[in-house]
């Protein structure tokens, strides 16, 4: 009969361990992927610093300003179509890497391309 219960407890401490051990894991889990968030968070705060100086640099070399212009000046058009062009060009240099930017640097697109989607997925459906 005392055999029987140090087995019924020696069974139901393995069962406690057991749980204990796998919600263990899961919050373990839960730890590094707020780690991996953060490391992700970091990459991309310092890519997008990277790309902001490289996107003044590139505006601030004028050869992307002063070439068009100066072509518009010697050519035979007249006032209004060379203030449109010159309009357009400045649109494009401008709002086209400020959209490339914004279109790379999401952070939905970063959760994606890192893999973190999956493993919040993972951890979201295990509740």
């Amino acid at each position: 009969m005392f055999t029987k219960i140090v087995e019924a407890c020696g069974d139901l401490f393995g069962l406690g361990l057991k749980v204990f051990r796998s919600k263990s894991v899961e919050i373990a889990k839960i730890i590094a992927s707020v780690y991996y968030l953060d490391g992700v968070r970091a990459a991309r705060r310092y890519a997008l610093q990277f790309c902001m100086i490289v996107f003044l640099a590139v505006f601030l070399a004028v050869a992307f300003v002063v070439m068009p212009v100066a072509v518009l000046v010697v050519w035979p058009l007249a006032s209004t179509t060379k203030l449109w062009i010159l309009a357009g060009l400045a649109v494009v240099d401008i709002a086209l890497p400020i959209w490339g930017i914004s279109v790379f640097f999401s952070e939905e697109r970063w959760i994606r391309l890192s893999g973190l989607e999956a493993i919040i997925r993972n951890l979201s459906h295990k509740k």
